[in-house]
């Protein structure tokens, strides 16, 4: 349309279940790094015992890091932008004046935004390095995918 071109891409999953052991493990005062934010909301913490989190101590008497849970399962659906292009072709008019046969210059992007409620870093997992089927849908501190950017010019003679 008059020069401009636009080109996307969407994708996403919807249903979705994910183990978050990177929450649990944000949480487990027996690993040698901090612990999370949402440990502060632990009982330990309180005179009331109503703290949305279990009680957390070092000695963990009643298992509460140790034991796997529903608590971390979360629903991991998504919806991101993973392609964007937006590009100018400069009219005959000027790409003649340069005795060009082809200018355009164009922005693209990926992995642009990410919509979901999951609170991990990334939504969309894998295996570990185990590959085997027990690490499948289960969140282990992945890497989220990462955002790139692009001006792009492409000049034909």
């Amino acid at each position: 349309w008059k020069g401009i071109d636009l080109q996307f891409f969407f994708s996403g999953q919807s249903g979705n279940s994910v183990f978050n052991v990177a929450t649990r493990w944000l949480k487990d005062y027996r690993q040698n790094f901090n612990v999370g934010e949402t440990a502060r909301n632990a009982t330990a913490y309180r005179d009331t015992y109503t703290a949305s989190e279990p009680r957390l101590v070092i000695a963990d008497p009643n298992q509460n890091i140790l034991r796997s849970s529903d608590r971390y399962v979360e629903d991991a659906s998504f919806a991101r932008l993973r392609n964007l292009t937006i590009g100018y072709t400069f009219s005959r008019n000027i790409q003649n004046k340069m005795k060009a046969t082809r200018f355009r210059i164009y922005f693209s992007a990926q992995n642009v935004f990410t919509i979901t409620n999951y609170s991990g870093l990334e939504p969309e997992i894998g295996s570990f390095s185990t590959g085997t089927a027990r690490d499948l849908g289960t969140d282990r501190l992945q890497y989220p995918q990462p955002q790139t950017y692009i001006f792009g010019l492409q000049l034909g003679f």
